[in-house]
């Protein structure tokens, strides 16, 4: 692990790279060896269940019951969106 008072010229060692960057030959080893420098994305999550997971910490399911219970007599009473 680096730490951010890393100086440049042990970065470069420790990659083994230098300011002008790798060459062709060095970049084009590194692809096959580590494949191509893109992001994939992993088994995409449904935004359902992205929501459900959100409701894993006690704050955010009591956050959550605070809102319902607030909102819910003013529906009852019909007063939803009245100004007075």
């Amino acid at each position: 692990m680096t730490s951010p008072s890393t100086r440049p010229a042990e970065l470069f060692r420790d990659l083994r790279t230098s300011r002008q960057g790798l060459a062709s030959k060095e970049a084009a080893r590194r692809q096959l060896i580590y494949g191509p420098n893109e992001l994939t994305r992993r088994g995409g999550r449904r935004w359902p269940r992205e929501l459900l997971t959100q409701f894993t910490q006690p704050v955010a399911i009591l956050l959550a019951l605070a809102a319902v219970l607030a909102w819910a007599p003013e529906v009852r009473t019909g007063q939803l969106n009245r100004t007075p």
